[in-house]
């Protein structure tokens, strides 16, 4: 999906209030960047090296999976993400924590 500007930055506040993580991909040519891409959230898996930080990202989509590598210099994944107070590597959304009381008071509703 080709976004420019404005498109770009909403698609990437878009999946960081929605899921609490948001990725850009940064596609280098001659060692220069040339394009950004927003990863959707749901289709990337943090893959944590040994000391913790990350070393690698998945990308899945159509059963094939997208290793971009962590490496010396510039990362090709810039990872966003929202305050998680027991997760290391990915963000909570507002969404997320206000599940539980959202299913209680739906339950609530069908009951009554």
């Amino acid at each position: 999906q080709r976004q420019a500007g404005a498109a770009l930055i909403e698609h990437l506040l878009l999946q960081l209030q929605i899921a609490g993580n948001a990725y850009l991909e940064c596609v280098t040519l001659d060692g220069r960047p040339r394009e950004l891409h927003v990863l959707r959230s749901d289709r990337m898996r943090v893959v944590p090296g040994p000391d913790g930080w990350p070393a690698a990202w998945d990308y899945s989509v159509g059963g094939r999976s997208l290793r971009f590598q962590a490496g010396e210099g510039a990362s090709p994944i810039l990872h966003l993400t929202l305050p998680h107070p027991l997760d290391d590597h990915y963000g909570l959304s507002a969404i997320e924590a206000a599940a539980a009381a959202i299913d209680i008071h739906n339950e609530a509703s069908r009951w009554n």
